[in-house]
């Protein structure tokens, strides 16, 4: 086979290499960090998973550059009203 036909090939599968190997990653996340349901999702932001994300915060693999989470980390870490300074790090304790 020719070279050029070998280099095709390999640009042909590397993506799906990445893929797989993503979806391999976000399984066992999903073991450890199960509330966001990785293995469903893959690590879209689907609509449960940024609920998720909301509600426990991000965990140490979430991408912190990514847009949404600078803004729900601040949300997370600003006081309820009428919880007083005993409610402002509830709910906290997994941000990163």
């Amino acid at each position: 086979m020719p070279l050029s036909r070998v280099r095709a090939l390999s640009d042909l599968l590397t993506p799906l290499r990445v893929q797989v190997t993503r979806d391999r990653l976000m399984l066992a996340a999903d073991t450890t960090w199960p509330v966001y349901g990785f293995a469903q999702h893959k690590g879209y932001p689907t609509r449960n998973h940024m609920s998720s994300v909301r509600k426990h915060g991000p965990c140490p693999i979430h991408r912190l550059t990514f847009r949404p989470l600078p803004e729900i980390v601040a949300a997370l870490s600003e006081p309820q009203a009428g919880a007083g300074a005993a409610g402002a790090s509830e709910g906290n304790e997994n941000l990163v």
